[in-house]
C-alpha cells in the first residue's frame, strides 16, 4: 500500500506522510536486505575457508572443503530460515535478520571442523578409514559443544522478551541441523568425492579429474589444430580406460 501511495504522488509530484511509514519502510527492506547480509556472510566464510582449510600430505582439498563448508552452511541456514515460520513462530524483522547473521557464525564450526580433519587425514586412507577416524576424533567434540550450547540458551526460550525468545529459539535450531550436517552430511559429501578420486575407473583411465579440467581448459586456449589433437588424446584415453575396465571385471567375474 505504501508503495502504491507513492507511485501515485509521484505523478502528481506531491508528497504523503505518515508516523507509521519508517516502521512500513523497514519491512519493505527486511527482505532484501536480510538476502544480502546473508549472501555477504556466506561468502566472507567461503573466503576464511579457502586460506585455513586445505588438505595435507600435499593434497590440495582446499577448493573441495571450502565447496563442502559453504553449502552446508547455507543449507543450515535455510533450514533456520525456514523453520522461523513454523515451528518457531519467528517473524522476519530486524531480529531475527541479525540472529540469521549471527547463525552463520554459529554454524561454519560443525561443518569446518569435520571438513578440515576429513581432509587432513592419511592421504593414502580410504575414503571409510577417513571417515572413521573423523568422526572418533571430532563425532564427540562437536556433539558435546551442541549439548552444551543448547543448555545454555534452552532457558532464554521462556523469557517473555521476543528478542531473547527469538534468539533461543534460532540458536537451538541452528545447534540440531548444524550437528546433523556436521557428522552426516559433511563426511558424506566428502567421502563421496574422495571416493571418486580414488576409485578405480580414474585409476584405470590414468587421470584425475583435476587433470582432466586442466586439459579442458588447455584446449579452449590453444589453436584449433592443436585442440584437434589435445582431444583425439583425451578420447583415446577415455576409450582405452573404459575397455581395460571391461577386461578387468570379466577377469573378476570369471575368477
Amino acid at each position: 500500500m505504501v508503495t502504491e501511495l507513492r507511485e501515485i504522488s509521484d505523478k502528481y509530484s506531491a508528497t504523503i506522510f505518515h508516523p507509521f511509514f519508517p516502521y512500513f519502510d523497514q519491512y519493505l527492506a527486511i527482505g532484501p536486505s536480510t538476502r544480502d547480509n546473508v549472501l555477504i556472510s556466506v561468502v566472507a566464510v567461503m573466503a576464511v575457508c579457502l586460506l585455513l582449510l586445505g588438505g595435507g600430505n600435499g593434497e590440495s582439498g582446499s577448493v573441495v572443503t571450502t565447496v563442502v563448508v559453504a553449502t552446508s552452511v547455507f543449507s543450515i541456514e535455510l533450514g533456520v530460515f525456514a523453520s522461523m515460520a513454523w515451528p518457531l513462530g519467528v517473524s522476519l524483522d530486524v531480529v531475527s535478520m541479525i540472529i540469521l547473521v549471527m547463525c552463520v557464525g554459529f554454524s561454519v564450526d560443525f561443518s569446518a571442523h569435520i571438513a578440515n580433519h576429513f581432509t587432513r587425514s592419511d592421504g593414502t586412507g580410504t575414503p571409510a578409514q577417513r571417515l572413521a577416524k573423523t568422526l572418533s576424533a571430532y563425532g564427540p567434540p562437536v556433539a558435546q559443544a551442541a549439548l552444551s550450547t543448547s543448555l545454555a540458551v534452552l532457558p532464554l526460550a521462556f523469557t517473555p522478551s521476543y528478542i531473547l525468545r527469538s534468539f533461543a529459539l534460532m540458536v537451538l535450531t541452528v545447534v540440531v541441523t548444524g550437528t546433523i550436517h556436521g557428522i552426516v552430511v559433511v563426511p558424506v559429501m566428502l567421502s563421496v568425492w574422495y571416493g571418486l578420486r580414488q576409485s578405480s575407473y580414474f585409476e584405470v583411465i590414468g587421470f584425475s579429474p583435476r587433470k582432466v579440467l586442466t586439459k579442458v581448459a588447455s584446449c579452449l586456449m590453444i589453436t584449433t589444430k592443436e585442440s584437434k589433437e589435445w582431444r583425439k588424446d583425451a578420447v583415446a584415453d577415455v576409450n582405452k580406460g573404459v575397455k581395460l575396465r571391461k577386461i578387468r571385471n570379466l577377469s573378476d567375474i570369471d575368477t
